[in-house]
Formats: C-alpha cells, structure tokens, sequence
C-alpha cells in the first residue's frame, strides 16, 4: 500500500514537475570533444563547414533561439553524419521545440556514433521519461551510469523512473540520496520517497 501511495505521490505530475524544474534536462555538449569520447570518435576529424555551423548553432542557442540552432544543426550532421556533437545537440534542440520523437531518434543516433559517451544516454532518459516510457527510461539511465557512475543527472532519471514504475523503492532511493548532493529537486523527492 505505501508503495502504491509513494507511486501516486510521485506520479507523472509530479515527474514531469521534477524533470522541468531541473533546468538541466538534456545536456547539450558544450564543444567539440567534451565528454568521454571512444576511439573512433577521436580520430574522426569534422570538415571545417560542418564546424562553422556547430558554432553557428552554440551562437543561436545562447540568443535563446532554438528554432535556429536546430537549423544550422541540421546543416552540419548534413556535412557530416557522424558529428557526435551536433546530433546530440539537434536532439536537445528538438527537446526544446517539444518535437520529442525527433528527439529520441537523435540521441539513439549519438548513441549508435559513441556508445562510449553516457550523455546521450542519459539525454535519452530524460527525454523517454517526458513521454512517461519508463521502463525504457529505466534502461537508458542504467546505461548512462554504466559509463559514467558520477552523473547526478542519471542517478536521479534513473530514480524517477524506478519510481513511476512503483519498484524498488529502496534502490530509488539510494540513487536520490546519489543525487541529492548536486540537485535540490533530488533532495525534495527524496523526502517524498522516505515518508
């Protein structure tokens, strides 16, 4: 019964409030190269065009222009489809738009360019819990913390959809206290998951 309670209490409402208030969401990389990067992606070298428009896109964003930055996203991966960046960018960028399908095929993308690199995955989380898929939300942050056991962002995506699914409370909330240290919203929760 207290888990059905907790399940209610932390239901898409309030993921969905948890999730928006974290202002973090999908995590664009910050430039060429951030993040951990396999082998294959540090020896690809990314035309000079396809540069240009990434930058374009990081100029756009901070305008606060996602119409615009998805664009000239759109004009590198045309360049080049294997720039790592800008399609887990474009994905984030879709994210904005609330074009969450095209979303997803982003980041599945990234994934498939550098499995190497947990951000897609855990930008995948995020976005998979938005539509409330999350078992498959469950997956990708399990696959984010595979590559990377630090991040706060999916130790919370991953508590969250332990949560909405109503199993393993207690596992949940390991991963909130995890995240609690980064993120005031883990903190809230997890007083809501402890009651």
């Amino acid at each position: 019964m207290q888990q059905n309670a907790l399940r209610l209490a932390v239901g898409p409402r309030l993921a969905a409030l948890l999730l928006w208030n974290l202002a973090l969401g999908a995590q664009m990389n910050p430039g060429i190269g951030g993040g951990s990067i396999s082998l294959s992606r540090l020896q690809h070298k990314v035309p000079p065009k396809a540069q240009k428009a990434y930058f374009s896109a990081q100029a756009a964003w901070e305008r606060n222009d996602p119409s615009t930055a998805a664009r000239k996203l759109e004009s590198a991966i045309a360049l080049d489809p294997r720039f790592f960046e800008a399609v887990n960018n474009l994905g984030v960028m879709y994210l904005r738009l609330e074009m969450l399908q095209e979303a997803i095929a982003m980041f599945e993308r990234a994934i498939q360019i550098d499995g190497a690199n947990s951000q897609a995955e855990a930008n995948l989380a995020y976005t998979l819990l938005a539509l409330h898929r999350n078992a498959e939300a469950e997956a990708a942050a399990r696959a984010s913390l595979r590559g990377d056991g630090s991040s706060s962002r999916a130790h919370i995506f991953l508590a969250v959809s332990l949560l909405e699914q109503g199993k393993r409370r207690e596992e949940a909330i390991l991963h909130l206290k995890i995240a609690s240290a980064e993120f005031q919203e883990a903190r809230d929760l997890l007083r809501l998951a402890e009651r």
